[in-house]
């Protein structure tokens, strides 16, 4: 039986690990205009897998994961030929804004102030 390919869409947390949500290729375009739910608790997440204490975003509440499509690359994941598709996103919040304790959008806003300095 053949395994149908997955596409995930992926974030970096404060420790620097990949996080993100898997999905059927079939959906893959679906998500890269929709994005993906997100919870705040998530950015959490310590290295070893442990929810820090206290936790600075909380339990409550929905982001989004919305794709930067220029980022979409593939794996070969194993030797049989599966494919993974990557795309890394930022987090926005339900209102469609850039959610304030992204990592991306620290280093977008550093890279700009750089910039204008």
């Amino acid at each position: 039986m053949r395994k149908e390919n997955l596409g995930i869409i992926l974030t970096a947390d404060i420790a620097a690990k990949a996080r993100g949500r898997a999905f059927p290729m079939q959906d893959f375009q679906k998500y890269l205009v929709t994005g993906c739910g997100w919870v705040p608790a998530n950015l959490a997440i310590d290295a070893y897998g442990g929810i820090t204490n206290p936790n600075p975003f909380g339990s409550v509440g929905d982001l989004r994961l919305m794709p930067d499509v220029s980022s979409i690359s593939n794996a070969v994941v194993k030797n049989d030929g599966e494919q993974i598709t990557m795309v890394l996103a930022d987090i926005f919040t339900i209102e469609g804004k850039p959610w304030e304790n992204d990592p991306r959008t620290f280093l977008k806003n550093a890279i700009r102030d750089l910039e204008k300095e």
